[in-house]
């Protein structure tokens, strides 16, 4: 029953936790030598395996589940789901805006440097008409050159400014944990936790 929950096809990572927590709960209720040292192996394999952003995901996903989940862990002893503190979450919640961050800009960047149109003129590409001369396209050559060194520029100045100094870390993650509490109060997410969330 567990392998068909895991294999449908709107299976999440969410729901593969959900049926393995069920699996577990199962087997420990049939309370027989071999449903005991199944459970011993797949909680094994599930420790070796499960990361810890599972559970910022189960936080972003639902925070009032996550707490009562964690207070049943505890209670149940099941240290093969492990939970983080708040102060973990806040920090892993930053290290991957900071790699969204990244990767958006790098992709931006390249977008724009391959279909950039000053690109295509600077190197010649652009279509001159019949009427130019030597010198209109020698000026025009230059011209190129001048917008994609400003376009460069302005690209570096954007790369610049969105690098996160050690004050602005420290801005992003009391705003992570304020979206934290109001999330977890019934709010809505913010813009980072919904950013890590999707």
């Amino acid at each position: 029953m567990t392998v068909k929950g895991l294999c449908r096809r709107d299976a999440t990572l969410l729901t593969a936790e959900a049926a393995l927590k069920y699996m577990l709960r199962k087997l420990n209720n049939q309370k027989t030598s071999l449903s005991k040292s199944l459970v011993e192996a797949i909680r094994k394999h599930i420790s070796e395996r499960r990361q810890p952003m599972t559970a910022i995901l189960q936080f972003l996903h639902n925070p009032e589940e996550y707490f009562k989940e964690n207070a049943e862990t505890r209670r149940d002893n099941h240290p093969e789901f492990p939970r983080m503190s708040c102060d973990e979450m806040i920090t892993s919640i930053t290290e991957l805006i900071h790699r969204l961050q990244e990767q958006t800009l790098n992709s931006l960047q390249n977008r724009s440097a391959m279909s950039s149109p000053a690109a295509d003129y600077a190197s010649g590409e652009k279509e001159t008409s019949e009427d130019d001369t030597g010198t209109n396209s020698s000026t025009s050559s230059v011209m190129g050159k001048e917008l994609n060194k400003a376009i460069e520029k302005s690209m570096t100045k954007k790369q610049n400014r969105s690098q996160i100094g050690e004050e602005e870390e420290d801005n992003i993650q009391t705003l992570i944990r304020i979206e934290m509490k109001l999330y977890e109060n019934g709010g809505t997410g913010g813009r980072f936790s919904d950013a890590a969330y999707n």
